[in-house]
């Protein structure tokens, strides 16, 4: 989570894809441990005036990944991130 915060953009891109990876590889009782610290990264990063498309792309694909492993028990985010989705348009 670290290099998220990083200048670079292609390093932020990589790493959100390795988070997305990571996420999509996990069972819904693991990834629930991470969510809380990962998902307000997540959207800082699609708020982002500096973001770049492939950033906030990888961004919301982690966030899918998240949704897709943890199924309900991720409703208790969805307050968080659907304002976030604003600036996806």
């Amino acid at each position: 989570m670290k290099y998220v915060g990083d200048l670079s953009p292609k390093v932020v891109s990589k790493a959100l894809i390795a988070i997305d990876i990571f996420f999509d590889g996990m069972e819904q009782e693991d990834i629930l441990l991470y969510l809380d610290v990962v998902i307000p990264k997540l959207i800082e990063v699609i708020a982002a005036p500096q973001a770049t498309p492939l950033m906030k792309s990888a961004a919301v694909s982690a966030i899918g990944s998240a949704v897709q492993v943890s199924e309900q028990k991720f409703e208790p985010y969805l307050s968080q991130i659907l304002p976030a989705c604003i600036f996806l348009l």
